[in-house]
């Protein structure tokens, strides 16, 4: 057995296997966990497979993938299989539901983005061209049930979600003051909401090199503000597309100006506040995270000016 696998979800993959399959290979696909495992087996006659044991820091995330999926291929989104699940491991409950999934082809965006400055502009370019296939998304998907399961976020119900979280950094002077100048704006926008994977960041999306073939994280998937998401590239610096002013570029595609984007920055700087960053000391990651949140707070406040 593979250490990275329990004895339960060895048993989960194998019981979608022939007896005799074995496993022979096992790795995490990405560097944060819990996160899915990449797991190659090899079956009795002599063939390979290739799936996902899709595991999710969203508790409930992986649940909500199971039931969309199917939806989301009808509508012709190259989305993953669910072939097994979704399951709960008896030892482990709290761990939230786990799935196998089919494994599809291409490279995510962010490597195609890191390997030459060509692969960085065909990145920027599919990377909004996912953005928008899903939004075109919204109202096909309403009609469906498996949307009533999809949380709806708007900015207003966002902050004011901050505001009575009980966190420390709403009592601090400076986040008081950014709520007050940011409640009247964000409860003034009408924008309608869209559907979202509700993490726009490139490894989430694949491509073969041409296209898109793959979109593969909906553990978020909600409908929201149009904008909010792509707050994540300043907020995190997801480079190199953020560097390469992807933001920008959608904002000037679909008619959005630096205003416009101002007041979802803030929000969303308000919110990472409040999740990943301590309001005072922290690992040097987090003191060198909570300068660089407060200094674009700063910035986006001072846009709205």
């Amino acid at each position: 057995m593979s250490k990275l696998l329990t004895c339960f979800q060895e048993t989960f993959l194998l019981s979608l296997f022939p007896q005799g399959t074995r496993i022979t290979a096992v790795r995490f696909m990405q560097t944060m966990t819990p996160c899915p495992l990449y797991v190659r087996v090899a079956l009795p006659d002599a063939t390979e497979a290739e799936v996902v044991l899709r595991i999710a820091r969203n508790r409930e995330g992986v649940a909500r993938e199971a039931i969309i999926f199917p939806v989301l291929a009808r509508f012709g989104l190259p989305v993953p299989s669910v072939l097994a699940g979704p399951v709960l491991d008896p030892d482990a409950p709290e761990a939230g539901s786990m799935t196998v999934n089919s494994l599809l082809p291409g490279e995510t965006l962010q490597a195609i983005s890191c390997a030459s400055a060509a692969g960085l502009e065909l990145a920027i370019g599919l990377l909004i061209e996912a953005v928008s296939r899903l939004h075109q998304l919204t109202e096909p998907l309403r009609q469906q049930a498996a949307a009533q399961l999809l949380p709806r976020k708007t900015l207003l119900s966002d902050l004011q979600l901050l505001i009575h979280s009980g966190n420390r950094w709403v009592q601090e002077p400076l986040f008081e003051e950014a709520v007050s100048r940011l409640l009247p704006i964000v409860a003034a926008i009408q924008t309608p909401l869209v559907f979202s994977n509700g993490d726009y960041q490139p490894a989430n999306f694949l491509s073969d090199g041409n296209r898109l073939t793959g979109f593969v994280d909906f553990e978020k998937a909600c409908f929201e503000d149009p904008l909010i998401t792509f707050a994540r590239y300043p907020t995190y610096a997801l480079d190199p597309l953020n560097k390469a002013e992807i933001v920008d570029r959608y904002l000037r595609a679909h008619g959005y100006s630096d205003y416009d984007f101002a007041s979802r920055l803030a929000v969303f700087c308000l919110r990472t506040l409040c999740t990943k960053v301590p309001v005072s000391g922290g690992n040097t990651q987090q003191q060198e995270r909570r300068e660089h949140v407060l200094g674009l707070l700063g910035k986006a406040l001072a846009a709205l000016n």
